[in-house]
Formats: structure tokens, sequence, C-alpha cells
């Protein structure tokens, strides 16, 4: 199993025996009326830019600081279905200070996922920072959605 393979199986929570499963995974594309999933292009489209797990960044390392973070509204058809739980993202926080891809480890119907997603992307940072340079990272995301 290539390296890509298991970071994206560690990502997702599942073993990936192949590339072809990836491909099964549902993505929305980028559009002005709903969150997109997919991540932005690399300023150089020949080099993708390497993201570190939280877990795997250097001690030396400066972590990234949260500067605002946006609560998801809860959609009336959720609050009239009384719809609780928690939505679980995992996010890329990019070196260039924006919301990268974002995956839902998961999620929750009548629209919660979406509106974590949204919040998610709205989350304003201070990128990590590596031997002077700002690196991107994955974290996780969680939102708590309860009634009352």
């Amino acid at each position: 199993m290539s390296a890509k393979t298991r970071l994206l199986s560690a990502l997702l929570g599942v073993t990936l025996t192949s590339w072809l499963f990836v491909v099964v995974v549902p993505q929305v594309r980028a559009q002005k009326s709903s969150p997109t999933l997919s991540a932005p292009a690399p300023t150089n489209s020949n080099q993708a830019e390497r993201i570190y797990e939280i877990k795997k960044l250097p001690k030396r390392a400066k972590k990234a600081k949260i500067l605002k973070r946006s609560d998801p509204s809860y959609p009336d058809e959720a609050r009239r279905r009384d719809v609780r739980g928690v939505v679980v993202l995992t996010v890329a926080l990019m070196s260039r200070g924006e919301v990268g891809t974002i995956f839902v480890v998961r999620g929750l119907p009548y629209g919660l996922t979406e509106e974590s997603i949204k919040a998610a992307r709205k989350t304003k940072f201070r990128p990590a920072v590596l031997d002077g340079q700002p690196v991107s990272i994955w974290v996780t995301f969680e939102y708590t959605f309860t009634s009352y």
C-alpha cells in the first residue's frame, strides 16, 4: 500500500485496497450555491502541496492558530425532525491561509453536513510554520447539533 493510500485510508477511516475506491467517494464540485469538497488548485499546477498530518508535524513547527470559527446554521427541516448528533470533518488548513480540501468523516442528514462544510470554509486561521515557512496541515473539526 502506497503512502498516499495509507494517508487517505487514515483520513477516511476505512481500509482502501486500491485507488478505485477513492473514485467512489462522492464529491461536490465548487458552485456558488453549495459547499465545495474539492481543494483549490495549487499555485504551481505541476506540483501538489504537501499537507502534514498534525501528529506527524515536527515538534519544532509552530502549530496553526484558529482566529475565527463560524457556527453552522441549523436547517429548519433538521430542527423539525429533531435531528441531533455530531458532524466530523477532516479539513486541510493550507499554507496560503485558506481552507482546502474537506472530507466528511461523519455526516448528518437534512442539510446539517452541508451547513457544517459552509461553516468550516469560513474559518480564519494563521497557518502552521515549519522552518520559517508556512505549511499545510490536516485538522479535525466537529460540529455538534442539539435541539432545544
